[in-house]
């Protein structure tokens, strides 16, 4: 078997260098320190030589450092982790919140404190708890109860099992949290002979365990007897990036309360209680009077005289009038009648316009002088024009073409003639353009 001297500090951070994620990353991306005697010959010395892969961050206060740690790994979604190494003593027990913070947040940090002279030379040595009843009592016993994984390494090669232990309570989504490595510091610095394929390049892949099938059918029928069904979703969602897998199911428990889009009046309700519906069947008919919209066609000669937010009205079949404005106008012709559907909205608070009411619509526009003739008036000349026939200068019948703007009940209003105009109302076909009449008037209409 090949080997590989080096000090238990330097295979610790060796070993850590070559860890990686399945996106090629390293898992450990670098180490915060406050270096003391309790680490610094052995720690410090071996991270200097590794800082171009294992960076480290010198740190002020041991907990503010252990919670950046922390932080990183939780933004990382726990893909990532850091570690935190500090001396023996009060530099220790300093981590120990911080350490509690990520044990019950499930996050990983790798904590290597300090720890005690293994081979007891020194004892107690500085900052040492001395506890006379058990001489094996340290400082960083503060860490086992809030620590997911636990190791106090007293010889070199315990790190052969302890570290990836330690990584593998990292990784693991059920059990992730901090790993503590309580490193003694006289064998930090201690040489021993590693084997070379301890430090081959290792990924490290989350396990991606499925729910068991029984409790998630249990906890399916819970939530659809329930009447107000809640989803409390916590960093197992966020870590195991299922928030497109739980937006989906919110949807689907949303689909389980019929809304309207709208609130209105139901008008009919098709569907009994425990009907089987299919998405997109009709289950009840709600309609909205208030405000109601009025729906009409406007011809190709009067569409570009309306314009949307105009004032309209409508006369309905029982002799109401409405007041409201154009919502809508159409920019495409209908294929088959070449009219363009307009919208009107109108005010129905006390709801009594109904739902397809038949109504006569009346839209604002710019006002244009105008003549209202009898339709009987109305002659085309040879060349096809509309117009009428006027008595023009010494009894001289003269053609006048004019546009129609509208045809009601008491005749045409027309537009292009002049403000006062003999027309000829009678007997009109009988002449031609230039023919002397001997006119007869009666009262305009």
């Amino acid at each position: 078997m090949k080997t590989i001297r080096l000090t238990a500090a330097q295979a610790m951070v060796k070993w850590l260098a070559a860890q990686k994620t399945p996106a090629g990353d390293s898992f450990i991306a670098g180490c915060w320190a406050i270096f003391g005697h309790g680490n610094v010959a052995g720690l410090g010395e071996a991270l200097y030589h590794v800082q171009d892969v294992l960076p480290t961050y010198r740190g002020h206060n041991e907990q503010t450092m252990a919670h950046t740690a922390i932080a990183y790994a939780k933004q990382n979604r726990r893909d990532r982790a850091m570690m935190v190494t500090s001396s023996i003593g009060p530099g220790a027990t300093n981590m120990v919140t911080a350490c509690a913070l990520a044990y019950v947040n499930r996050l990983p940090v790798l904590f290597v404190p300090g720890d005690v002279f293994a081979h007891r030379g020194p004892d107690p040595v500085l900052q040492q708890p001395e506890n006379f009843a058990d001489g094996t009592v340290t400082a960083t016993d503060t860490f086992r109860p809030v620590s997911r994984y636990f190791d106090r390494i007293t010889r070199p090669e315990q790190l052969l099992t302890a570290l990836p232990r330690a990584l593998r309570t990292m990784t693991d989504p059920a059990d992730c949290g901090p790993a503590v490595l309580a490193f003694c510091q006289d064998v930090q610095a201690e040489a021993y002979d590693w084997p070379v394929a301890f430090f081959d390049e290792k990924v490290w892949r989350r396990r991606e365990p499925q729910p068991d099938p029984v409790e998630v059918a249990a906890v399916a029928a819970l939530l659809r007897d329930a009447k107000h069904p809640v989803i409390v979703a916590g960093g197992g969602v966020l870590y195991g990036r299922a928030e497109a897998a739980l937006a989906g199911a919110e949807k689907e428990l949303e689909r389980l309360e019929i809304k309207a889009s709208f609130a209105g009046l139901l008008e009919s309700d098709t569907a009994e209680l425990g009907s089987l519906l299919q998405p997109g069947g009709l289950c009840a008919t709600v309609i909205q009077l208030d405000p109601i919209k009025l729906v009409g066609y406007a011809p190709e000669a009067q569409v570009g005289r309306i314009e949307v937010g105009a004032l309209a009205g409508a006369r309905l079949s029982d002799g109401r009038e409405l007041r409201g404005r154009v919502t809508f106008l159409s920019r495409r012709a209908d294929d088959t009648t070449r009219t363009f559907r307009l919208e009107i909205e109108v005010p129905n608070a006390d709801l009594s316009v109904r739902d397809g009411q038949t109504a006569e619509l009346l839209i604002a526009s710019d006002g244009a002088k105008a003549h209202l003739l009898p339709q009987s008036t109305l002659t085309l000349n040879d060349d096809g024009v509309l117009g009428v026939r006027l008595v023009g200068d010494g009894n001289l019948t003269v053609f006048a073409p004019v546009q129609l703007l509208r045809d009601t009940v008491q005749g045409v209003w027309v537009t292009g003639l002049p403000d006062a105009a003999d027309v000829i109302t009678v007997g009109q076909e009988y002449v031609v353009e230039g023919v002397e009449v001997a006119p007869s008037f009666k009262e305009p209409m």
